[in-house]
């Protein structure tokens, strides 16, 4: 009796979920062995695994490509961590002999292959375990930021190479200059006698106006018309009317919702337009 509930109580912490160990599978396979030409290698079925350790050795002038496949057919490039980064560089390829760690985790395949080959000899061993993988920052460990990346930073920060620092920009506003992300000092100008611009170097918030003086010398304005005067104006705006008769189509608003004409073109006896449009106006 007493052996039997040892082995029951043995079997129950062994299946517990509580149990602080499991039990982790491996298996190891040599991909490029010692090739010396462009290839796919042999591929490395890695369904039920969740990471493989790469071991790329080459001996001279390579680049070897790391890819994963859902289906067998069909690869992808798969971004694997470089173990001696100190920054916890990813990197899809490897042109130098190197330790790599890359998620297979879904995935039914991996393999190396050799997208270019220049002279040596290359050869990639893997192992694929079902261990999580370990994001890894180098020697002392920690994750990092990948370094084929932009970043903008407040500051200058040394393990990290493609990196624009803010306080390293010229005072300004803040513009992107390329598609890639890559940033700027820029400044708002405005035109003498045209346009009045204020911090436009974004020391303040910047503004933009109007000089009391403008000079339109060389430009063409245009002014609101079409061939009904409209119904309501405000004092000070002008309007074209276009289909009245020439020299009678300029109207000022001299109060509200009133439009006068400006210049009746000569003398004449009866009502002009603009009289009319002024009496309706004001009610007689």
């Amino acid at each position: 009796m007493k052996k039997t509930f040892a082995l029951v109580l043995f079997v129950a912490v062994m299946l517990s979920p509580w149990q602080s160990w499991a039990i982790e599978d491996s298996k190891s396979l040599t991909l490029q062995n010692a090739a010396t030409a462009t290839g796919n290698g042999t591929a490395f079925p890695v369904d039920g695994f969740t990471s493989v350790a790469v071991q790329v050795t080459i001996a001279a002038t390579a680049t070897v490509t790391f890819e994963v496949s859902q289906n067998g057919s069909t690869w992808a490039s798969v971004a694997c961590s470089d173990t001696s980064a100190t920054n916890g560089a990813l990197a899809t390829t490897a042109t130098t002999t190197g330790t790599y760690q890359c998620g297979v985790a879904g995935m039914a395949s991996f393999r190396a292959r050799i997208s270019s080959w220049g002279s040596g000899a290359v050869t990639v061993t893997a192992r694929a375990t079902t261990a999580p993988m370990a994001r890894r920052g180098g020697g002392a460990g920690g994750s990092g930021a990948p370094t084929d990346a932009t970043y903008i930073m407040q500051t200058a920060n040394g393990d990290t190479s493609a990196e624009q620092a803010l306080g390293s920009l010229a005072t300004g506003c803040l513009g992107s200059a390329t598609t890639t992300g890559v940033v700027s000092a820029r400044t708002i100008t405005g035109t003498s006698s045209e346009v009045s611009v204020a911090n436009g170097d974004c020391s303040g918030n910047p503004t933009i106006s109007l000089p009391s003086s403008i000079d339109l010398s060389g430009k063409s304005v245009k002014i609101p018309s079409s061939t009904t005067l409209p119904a309501t104006c405000a004092v000070g705006q002008i309007y074209m009317d276009t289909d009245a008769t020439t020299g009678q189509r300029l109207y000022l608003c001299e109060s509200a919702n009133t439009w006068a004409l400006q210049g009746d073109g000569g003398a004449g006896t009866g009502m002009t337009h603009g009289e009319t449009m002024v009496r309706i106006s004001l009610g007689f």
